[in-house]
């Protein structure tokens, strides 16, 4: 049975018989947290938190479907936050289910009174807290019946903790019903009085199932006052008093889930097939049933110390097999209820899925790949735009966010900070719980939060006291600023009005009032652009409508560029401030902010009301021209000229234009028209003339619509060349793209062929199963503009700009230049040479030195002035030549480091060009040469050595290793003792060399020929020796731990004593080789080894896999805890071979094998053909024979005591004198099986399939078919 389920899934099936039926009973328990109980917990919290809740012998579930749902709670009754009290009440509700119990301290019996309660901090809900006594049957682990000794030696009748509110002890003769909210014992009355009669009848027809007249409530483990009267529906309200330390109330709820499970049952399923077979992994087939166990939500656990639940789920399947063997797989998925029920169709595919690992291909994150490079696709496609951008602001040509006033930046401060004060709160929350959840367990200092918040709040004040300084500086400037205007215009108003005009001044208000803190540009311009510029910081600060924003699909960048700003308040204006005719004022309403620019200077703002939905709102003054935003291959740039036209897209709003131009505008313009009346500016009706395409965008099935068929006649009527643009979903681009629709590809799929392949952006993503072709990347190859000269020709266009900007200036400034030489020239008494008026040149900089000495002079010339004047105390004047002198210091020591480190730089620009000669060439660095000569070896290891080289390095002692053998002919050298560790021998030519007790330590022998060598005791540990040839070399003694075999080929070879601890000979070749007396420990062994002598090797936890030991010689080996699986190993001999632990499996073929005297005690034979092997003599005890072929075997005296010979196939079998006490041969073939003489006490012999089997003298007492006998056919 293969399952499929969830990490928060505990799956427990269990077979059932029923009647004459029988069916698979599953269980999915799910673990979940009361705190938030849509939060599902994994599997391994549930075994790691539930034994421990449930104290000794833990039982959560019999796996029994139960008539009635049922709730179950463990844990103690706790005093609040540790104060002890002497009485308590406990009580749980969940839905409409309650029940309360009473909770006592310590107290006893005395007198004939109850003493009174012994004050308690937690009093575990247990039943030996409850009433009762070893004679009270109902709980015979209570107290209450029976007199305890006492501290003082004297003894009295304790009574129980725990009691029922209606039940409540009078006297020491009452006997009430125990009280608690766990799990009753099977054996007690309350339970055991519905198992129904076990009698001969049963015994004869229903066993080993349960009998006829069972009441299946037996398997309701609750007392009956917690039952339910149906089953839980999920989402039912939960309510725990008293019974978590730190929480007196726990409110919670059920999970609302809906849990699907569906079984894949084999339809053709054979019930006495010999043997059975392994599973199969393939998908759905025509002889297999897919179909869904209905199931209910059947018990409910709490765990309320712990703030744990558990609930467990249930449904039953009918089954051909007693055992389930019939179901292949299990498909388990849990479903909210409030999302929608899937088809059982989807379960199937997606069992299909889960079983074809070729098909479950997550291509997700190639998708995302994808994108991300779709994303970098755009951003190179975007250049000439990105690059317009730098260019244009450079030029002054965009507008400027103004500096933030002191007031916002504190103000935005304080609201971070009011954040950080809420996220302090939910931390704290948060720990507390964890806190009251694992206690001490969880290593959190509680009151760092309130250190943390005092820290904040001296934040707070300091930002407090720092607003009220900026404000009163502000006043005091402002103040200062009006002062100063008042007197500039005072002083203007004497100068005749008439200059005033001449310069450009008004006569009447010669300096404006916000000089010179604002620009003049426009009046409309003047109001808008600080509401705008405040605007668009509200949205950079509003977190909600920026996520409305980006959910539509806008990113920020495309935000941010196009000034989106968020009005949170209607403004009431007057047309005057914006420079509008009339006296009606007008509003500005709340919602999103759509500016737009000419240049620098603001020309248009429309408001679209919170909800995007309805009609923009356009401020009055506004340009009414319909947006237009030009295709990046329309601009002109340096390297890059414009193109001749470009595919125009319209939309019916701002909006939707902006994101249509953050998707196609590298190939596309954007307008915006929202009717066919509205008329485009002149530029975009010669845009839209010379157009190669003009797109409208209309809803999805327009066409189907008469009044939208009606208005598509007027667009045609206004736009000659326009054609329809139908969206694939909705009525907006945004309902368009948030379903699905790639809206860069649903453009290209309308526009002409020829420019849709130039700007496609695809990924010719592979059909399943099927690779990458060579046109995978056709169409995602940008054409990568010239960005050096782009940035070269844009920066000369810039500084030209600037350049000319400057001329007028300069203009001026030759033209004084020229009117001061024409006067010098005009007065000769002056005594100047006009030619030597000139600007004066720039100075060159001064050095560290001269400006410390300048320094210095400074300080001194001010020390003679102050005491030139009396002012300059000796203590002051040696302070100021102390700092003179310093300056001077400072200065040379400044020039001096600058020096050496320019000096230092020098040399390493000689030290790097040597370096790079040397690089190139390919000489090594000194330090390099040092490491090799560590090792005695010189840059000449780098190179192949020859053989000659080789024989002369061992004959003189030379250190070998590490050197570069490979492809090198050493045949029948002698070699012996060198060490070759770290050696390079791929190809290397061993045969018949003699490398005795050499060393090969993490050598690389790839393809190395060893035949025929002799490697007694040679260390091959932790080599690489793939490919290589050991065929009939000696390896006696040799050592190759962990090194690795691959395909290595070791046919005839001699390898006694040899230890492969931890080594991989998967795929090597052991033919005929000789291993006696060889150790391999924790290897993986494949491929073949016919014929070759492994008897008393030592093998242990090593596995065999898909190998062939046809008539290998395992006699008196040791293979302890390893596994043979998939080996093919006809005519093996284990013959008093100690085979304790070993495992066999995967259809492996021991056929006429001799397994005689083997001790195989604890071994697992599972899945195996054992067909006419010898066990003559062997030890089996506590063995296990499974689903396994044992036809014609010998078995004649083998002890077996409690081995298991289940579903396996003995037909023939000579069993004589077998001792099988208290084995099982369940379901086992046992036609013309002869177990004469055998111990078969207590065997399990359920469905055997018996014929001519032979029972004489066999002891047959205690099972089921002692006496019995003769009810078998006259042939058995």
């Amino acid at each position: 049975m293969k399952i499929f389920k969830e990490k928060q899934h505990s799956f427990f099936p269990r077979p059932l018989g029923i009647g004459d039926k029988f069916y698979l009973s599953v269980g999915v328990m799910v673990f979940f947290d009361l705190n938030d109980p849509g939060n599902l917990l994994d599997e391994q919290g549930l075994w790691k938190s539930v034994p421990g809740e449930l104290g000794p012998k833990p039982i959560i579930d019999q796996g029994v479907p139960k008539p009635r749902g049922e709730f179950l709670v463990s844990g103690s009754c706790f005093a609040p936050r540790g104060q002890s009290r002497p009485a308590s009440q406990v009580q749980v509700r969940v839905g409409e289910k309650e029940k309360q119990l009473n909770i006592f301290g310590d107290r006893y019996w005395k007198n004939g009174l109850i003493t009174n309660p012994e004050s308690f901090v937690e009093m575990p809900l247990v039943w030996g807290n409850a009433f009762g006594g070893p004679d009270y049957a109902k709980n015979p682990l209570g107290k209450g019946m029976g007199k305890v000794p006492m501290p003082d030696g004297s003894e009295a009748v304790p009574l129980p903790n725990v009691e029922l509110p209606q039940q409540q002890i009078g006297s020491p003769s009452q006997k009430i019903d125990p009280a608690g909210f766990g799990p009753l014992d099977l054996m007690w009355p309350q339970r055991a009085q519905k198992n129904g009669t076990y009698d001969e009848k049963w015994k004869n027809e229903c066993w080993p199932f349960y009998p006829d007249d069972m009441n299946y409530e037996f398997f309701n483990v609750a007392s009956e006052d917690q039952f339910m009267d149906g089953f839980f529906k999920g989402g039912e309200s939960v309510l725990i008093k008293n019974m978590h330390p730190d929480f007196p109330l726990i409110e919670s709820s059920l999970p609302r889930l809906r849990m699907r499970c569906f079984v894949t049952v084999n339809k053709n399923f054979k019930p006495h097939q010999f043997p059975v077979g392994p599973l199969p992994s393939h998908q759905i087939q025509e002889d297999e049933e897919f179909r869904e166990v209905s199931t209910r939500l059947e018990t409910v656990w709490f765990f309320p110390s712990i703030m744990r639940g558990l609930l467990i789920y249930r449904g039953t399947t009918e089954v051909v097999d007693d055992e389930g063997a019939d179901v292949l797989r299990v498909l388990i998925r849990h479903e909210s209820q409030d999302g929608e029920i899937k088809s059982i169709e989807y379960y199937r595919d997606l069992q299909i899925k889960l079983l074809d690992r070729g098909v479950d291909i997550d291509l997700s994150k190639a998708e995302e790949a994808m994108q991300q490079a779709k994303k970098s696709m755009l951003k190179i496609r975007n250049i000439p735009k990105f690059a317009d951008e730098i260019r244009q602001k450079a030029l002054g040509n965009r507008p400027k966010m103004p500096p933030q006033e002191p007031e916002e930046v504190i103000a935005g401060a304080q609201k971070m900070i009011a954040g950080h004060y809420k996220t302090l709160d939910k931390l704290e929350a948060m720990a507390r719980n964890a806190h009251a959840e694992h206690g001490h367990l969880v290593k959190i200092n509680l009151g760092v939060f309130d250190k943390f918040r005092g820290k904040l709040a001296d934040i707070e004040k300091k930002l407090d006291a720092t607003g009220t300084k900026v404000s009163a500086v502000k006043k005091k400037m402002e103040a200062s600023r009006k002062a100063a205007l008042k007197d500039a215009s005072s002083k203007l108003k004497k100068i005749k009005p008439e200059l005033l005009k001449e310069s450009g001044l008004d006569p009447d208000e010669p300096i404006p009032s916000d000089f010179p803190l604002h620009k003049k540009v426009n009046s409309w311009h003047d109001r808008g652009f600080p509401l705008v510029a405040r605007w668009r910081r509200a949205l950079e600060n509003d977190r909600e409508t920026m996520k409305k924003i980006t959910d539509l699909g806008l990113e920020s960048k495309t935000i941010k560029r196009m000034w989106l700003g968020v009005n949170a308040e209607a403004l009431s204006e007057v047309p005057a401030d914006w420079g509008l005719d009339g006296d009606d004022g007008f509003t500005v309403p709340a919602g999103l902010v759509l500016p737009r620019f000419d240049g620098p200077v603001l020309n248009h703002v429309k408001i679209n009301p919170g909800n995007f939905a309805a009609k923009a709102e356009l401020i009055p003054g506004s340009n009414e021209e319909p947006l237009f935003l030009p295709s990046s291959t329309l601009i002109n740039l340096p390297t890059m000229p414009a193109a001749a036209a470009a595919p125009v897209v319209c939309v019916a709003d701002e909006l939707q234009a902006l994101f249509m131009e953050q998707e196609v505008g590298d190939f596309c313009s954007i307008l915006t028209l929202g009717s066919a009346k509205d008329k485009p500016g002149k530029a975009t009706a010669k845009e839209l003339k010379n157009a190669q395409a003009v797109l409208v965008v209309r809803p999805e099935k327009w066409n189907a619509d008469s009044e939208l068929r009606k208005e598509w006649v007027d667009w045609q009527s206004a736009l000659k060349t326009a054609q329809p643009l139908e969206l694939e979903h909705g009525r907006t681009v945004f309902e368009s793209s948030q379903k699905g629709s790639d809206i860069r590809q649903w453009v290209l799929d309308h526009l002409p062929e020829e420019h849709a392949a130039e700007h496609g952006m695809s990924m010719a993503m592979p059909e399943k199963g099927e690779f990458p072709d060579g046109d995978f990347l056709k169409g995602f190859m940008p054409p990568f503009p010239d960005v050096k000269g782009l940035a070269k020709g844009i920066h000369a266009e810039v500084k030209k700009s600037i350049e000319a900007r400057f001329e007028p200036a300069k203009a001026t400034q030759n033209e004084m230049l020229n009117l001061m030489r024409e006067k010098v020239e005009k007065n000769p008494k002056l005594g100047v040479d006009p030619s030597k008026i000139v600007l004066e040149p720039t100075r060159p900089k001064a050095t560290a030195t001269q400006m410390g000495k300048d320094a210095a002079a400074k300080i001194r010339a001010k020390a003679v002035e102050l005491k030139q004047r009396n002012l300059l105390t000796p203590e002051a004047a040696q302070k100021m030549e102390t700092e003179a002198a310093k300056a001077e210091k400072t200065g040379a020591k400044l020039d001096a480091q600058k020096a050496q480190l320019l000096e230092k730089l020098k040399l390493k620009k000689i030290e790097m060009a040597e370096g790079l000669k040397k690089l190139d060439a390919k000489e090594l660095p000194d330090t390099a040469k040092a490491k090799f000569a560590e090792h005695g070896l010189s840059v000449d290891s780098l190179r192949v050595l020859t053989r000659e080289e080789v024989q002369r390095y061992h004959e003189q002692g030379k250190s070998l290793i590490g050197a570069v053998l490979s492809g090198v002919d050493l045949s029948g050298l002698d070699l012996s003792g060198a060490d070759l560790s770290k050696c390079q021998l791929k190809g290397t030519n061993f045969k018949e060399a003699t490398l005795d007790n050499v060393k090969f330590v993490q050598a690389i022998g790839i393809d190395t020929d060893f035949s025929k060598a002799s490697l007694r005791r040679a260390d091959l540990s932790r080599g690489l020796f793939n490919k290589a040839v050991f065929a009939e070399s000696n390896l006696s003694e040799a050592k190759a731990a962990q090194a690795i075999f691959k395909n290595a080929q070791f046919p005839k070879a001699v390898l006694r004593d040899a230890d492969f601890d931890m080594a991989i000979l998967e795929k090597t070749d052991f033919t005929e080789a000789d291993l006696k007396g060889a150790r391999i420990n924790m290897c993986m062994v494949s491929g073949k080894a016919d014929k070759s002598d492994f008897s008393q090797s030592i093998i242990k936890k090593s596995i065999f896999k898909a190998s062939s030991l046809n008539e290998a010689d395992f006699s008196e080996a040791s293979v302890n805890e390893s596994m043979f699986n998939n080996v093919e190993a006809r005519k093996i001999n284990f013959a008093d071979a100690n085979l304790d632990k070993l495992r066999t499996g995967r259809n492996s073929n021991f056929k006429d094998s001799d397994f005689r005297n083997a001790t195989l005690r604890g071994a697992a034979l599972r899945e195996s053909d054992f067909t006419g092997s010898d066990f003559r003599g062997a030890d089996l005890e506590n063995g296990m024979v499974d689903n396994s072929q044992l036809v014609r075997a010998n078995l004649n005296g083998i002890s077996a005591k409690g081995a298991r010979f289940n579903k396996s196939n003995l037909e023939a079998a000579s069993m004589r004198a077998a001792n099988i006490h208290m084995g099982g041969m369940r379901k086992a073939r046992l036609v013309d099986t002869d177990l004469r003489g055998s111990n078969l006490y207590a065997v399990d012999f359920y469905k055997s399939v018996l014929g001519n089997t032979r029972f004489e003298a066999a002891n047959l007492k205690r099972s089921q078919l002692h006496g019995k006998l003769e009810l078998l056919d006259d042939d058995s």
